[in-house]
């Protein structure tokens, strides 16, 4: 029997909303989500972005919680709960955060090179040189980067190792409360300076006339890179959940605060970006080099003040998200090898240390780097562009036609009244609008790949993104068959759903 609640999980609502809502709300709501904003053209993007998380954030959130919670177990033995041969989308929900976390941490460590330059009034605090020059030099160097990265992994270490209860949970009833009020404080700032308005105008005057394939196709993508679809960290989480959780209501809630808090983020970001002159179409330069300028243009004492804590922010997104991701392989390690949490812990975290170093020594080291583009890109492309749209799209389609209505309203705890229209309305939603979508965003991927979009000019670059991606497919599927012949002959698939 796969279902097997522990004592391990979330002790109440507010612990789990928090660090689920801690899950999604990182550098997709603080870096990603303005500059796509900025080069969709404000607040056409915004609307269209909000549909899409109530057509597929939302419905994806759902299938995947629900599932994680009818288990109770990590997520690989969740999809062999459901088929033997779903397996293998439980191998690529483990390997996939995995890999997103050893970039991931990399920026983590950016943002607290950036705080400590505020803090003391040094770098691209100092008022000195050209901030993009000097984030440039920064991103080269060998070693500070490393030591950077290093003291963001360390902490985030440490909060897994002490378990959902006093680590997960107590860390994220701390850092999202946080996180919500350096946010507003950044906001008020931004509001009170000089043409406010015209960054408002460009967040909340919509002109659909901008609005062009790509850029559904963008609000689609920042969609579920936001919300952490595809990335096993939904099911991980909801193995954690009690029964007395509400999966409908929880999955409402954490849509609707991820994209208040984006919101938010867009309006400490443009009102500065527009007060300042600056562009809003600066990409992902946004945040770490057009923020600088405009904290410089400030003042030596209120740029830094509001600079460290903006900075303090963004690593506190960056914390919370990167205990998710780091929690999805400790999880199974822990249940399938029966190691010790901190043991699990520790070497995870040291071996995503060491490839994340090789990411972070690519932009200066030419030897790491794959045909002239470093490995950050590489990473960043092969998940986002390509694995995360398979595990996503696969895994509505599973759950789209494996769910049964009644246990769907058990989970979702809807009265009689409303179920059948709230599972015809799911359930045509996660199996042919949801999935229909997220592979549209698996084909603008592969598109821009080719294109050179995504970094790589040469056929050696892109072929190099297309092999890795079908390689972790391909070893996924054969590890589920592994699986099946030699080691879980005897275990049945029975979870119920």
């Amino acid at each position: 029997m796969i279902k097997q609640k522990q004592n391990k999980g979330f002790t109440s609502k507010f612990g789990f909303l928090m660090a689920t809502v801690g899950s999604a709300v990182g550098l997709g709501n603080l870096w990603s989500f303005p500059y796509r904003v900025g080069e969709g053209g404000g607040a056409a993007f915004v609307f269209i972005y909000i549909i899409m998380v109530c057509l597929v954030g939302v419905i994806a959130m759902i299938g995947e919680f629900v599932i994680g919670k009818r288990s109770g177990v990590n997520v690989i033995d969740t999809f062999g709960g459901i088929s033997k041969w779903s397996k293998w989308l439980g191998y690529l929900g483990v390997i996939v955060p995995f890999l997103i976390l050893c970039y991931y941490q990399v920026i983590g460590g950016w943002s607290i090179k950036y705080m400590v330059d505020y803090i003391g009034g040094i770098g691209v605090a100092s008022g000195e040189g050209n901030v993009g020059s000097m984030f440039g030099t920064f991103t080269q160097s060998v070693d500070m980067p490393v030591v950077y990265l290093f003291v963001f992994a360390f902490v985030v270490a440490i909060i897994v190792l002490f378990g959902v209860n006093k680590g997960i949970e107590k860390a994220s009833k701390i850092l999202m409360p946080a996180l919500f009020v350096c946010l507003i404080i950044v906001v008020i700032k931004s509001l009170t300076l000089p043409n406010a308005s015209e960054g408002l105008l460009f967040l909340f005057k919509p002109d659909f006339s901008k609005v062009k394939g790509p850029t559904i196709l963008s609000a689609l993508g920042q969609v579920f890179f936001s919300m952490s679809l595809g990335m096993g960290i939904n099911v991980a989480y909801g193995s954690y959940m009690k029964d007395s959780m509400n999966i409908g209501k929880s999955s409402v809630l954490i849509g609707v605060m991820d994209t208040v808090i984006a919101m938010l983020a867009g309006m400490a970001i443009f009102p500065a970006v527009f007060s300042f002159g600056l562009e809003p179409t600066a990409g992902p330069g946004l945040l770490f080099v057009v923020l600088a300028e405009v904290f410089a243009s400030m003042g030596a004492i209120v740029g830094r003040i509001f600079g460290a804590i903006f900075f303090m922010l963004v690593i506190l997104a960056a914390i919370t998200s990167s205990i998710a991701l780091l929690e999805v392989p400790v999880q199974f390690i822990v249940e399938r090898f029966h190691i010790n949490r901190k043991l699990a812990s520790m070497c995870v975290a040291g071996i995503v240390f060491g490839i994340g170093a090789f990411i972070a020594m690519s932009f200066g080291v030419k030897a790491f780097q794959v045909e002239g583009v470093d490995l950050l890109t590489l990473f960043d492309s092969i998940t986002n562009k390509i694995i995360l749209p398979i595990t996503a799209a696969s895994t509505c389609l599973l759950v789209g036609y494996k769910v049964k209505p009644k246990n769907l309203m058990n989970d979702l705890g809807a009265d009689k009244k409303n179920k059948v229209i709230i599972y015809k309305i799911w359930g045509f939603l996660i199996r042919y609008v949801t999935p229909i979508g997220i592979l549209c965003v698996l084909g603008i991927g592969i598109y821009e790949i080719f294109s050179g979009e995504a970094g790589f000019t040469t056929i050696e670059g892109k072929l190099a993104i297309i092999l890795t991606a079908i390689v972790l497919v391909v070893f996924s599927i054969i590890a589920n068959v592994i699986a099946n012949y030699l080691y879980d002959k005897k275990q049945k698939n029975s979870l119920q759903l």
